[in-house]
């Protein structure tokens, strides 16, 4: 019996199943102005008009002079994105569970992570902008890179900085920072943004959601009126939102972190996820085929609700 036992064993298969640790939802895609367009290569984002300035009326039936109002126009371009697994028949009879239906849900999280992407590129990329007069209006005539004018120095905040918070000079590369916060609020309410209609949002990774715990005036009562650190986390501080993504730009040293309002992005769907399973007929025991698709873009709307806050992860 003790040479033949081995014959004996068994082999049992579990139904217990996780996912390997993975962002899961969408973060930053959900705060954009998320719309739907219709069929096309390209389709206008919105129709922008600019401001004017009244005229005075100087005399007794004075002629009108005509103000024209400046106008144009933001542009979105989709990418289609499509992914695909098998599960053979033969091995999902020798397991303990149904695998299509969790590779779906893996699917649908890389799907998730592309819509973040989609979303940073998008804000720190080119827009794409033309009146209605450049070229028919039919297609876009300026590409509109990150304005300079729109970044917060790596050194604003540190010892011997001085300066705007944009054209500051001196000091040393820092990580994120209240002045940090600071600047990027001013230099939006300086161009008019309205953070009383609403909140700015701003993206961290976790360094800098820790650099921020090393604040003093983000975490101490003595600068607060209501606790801001909850269980360890700063989700809100100096009227912001703060959202979490180890997905941002990473430039030798340098944390891109992309501080908007939700006006100031648009995401584009043309097709949303759609998730597909079948069998496939055209292989040996039909295995199931298991895809997901989409088509999405995304674009600057405005570059004054759009900041970049550039912090040391040195």
């Amino acid at each position: 019996m003790s040479n033949s036992a081995v014959q004996a064993f068994i082999t049992k298969f579990t139904d217990s199943v996780e996912f390997l640790v993975q962002q899961m939802p969408a973060r930053l895609w959900e705060q954009s102005e998320i719309r739907g367009e219709a069929p096309g290569s390209g389709a206008v984002a919105v129709e922008q008009f600019g401001s004017v300035n009244m005229a005075q009326v100087t005399q007794r039936l004075q002629s009108i002079v005509y103000t024209d109002t400046p106008q144009t126009r933001r542009w979105v371009y989709p990418t289609p994105y499509f992914l695909a697994d098998a599960v053979d028949t033969f091995e999902k009879l020798e397991m303990a569970i149904a695998p299509d239906g969790w590779i779906s849900k893996a699917q649908a999280f890389a799907a998730n992570r592309q819509k973040d992407d989609t979303f940073i590129a998008a804000f720190f990329g080119t827009a794409q902008t033309a009146t209605t007069s450049a070229n028919g209006g039919n297609a876009p005539a300026t590409a509109v890179p990150f304005p300079a004018a729109q970044i917060i120095s790596v050194n604003c905040g540190s010892s011997g900085f001085t300066g705007s918070p944009v054209s500051g000079s001196g000091g040393s590369a820092t990580g994120m920072n209240v002045p940090k916060l600071r600047g990027g609020r001013q230099v939006m309410l300086s161009q008019e943004v309205d953070l009383d209609y609403e909140m700015p949002n701003v993206a961290m990774s976790a360094q800098q959601l820790d650099n921020m715990l090393n604040q003093a005036q983000a975490i101490s009562l003595d600068f607060n009126e209501t606790p801001v650190l909850v269980d360890g986390t700063i989700t809100k501080f100096m009227g912001c939102r703060f959202l979490h993504s180890e997905r941002l730009p990473l430039v030798s040293t340098t944390r891109y972190n992309p501080m908007w309002v939700k006006s100031g992005m648009r995401g584009a769907v043309w097709q949303d996820i759609s998730t597909d399973i079948r069998q496939n007929v055209t292989l040996v025991g039909y295995p199931w085929q298991v895809s997901l698709q989409m088509m999405i873009g995304a674009t600057r709307l405005q570059e004054p609700k759009c900041i970049q806050i550039n912090s040391s992860e040195a």
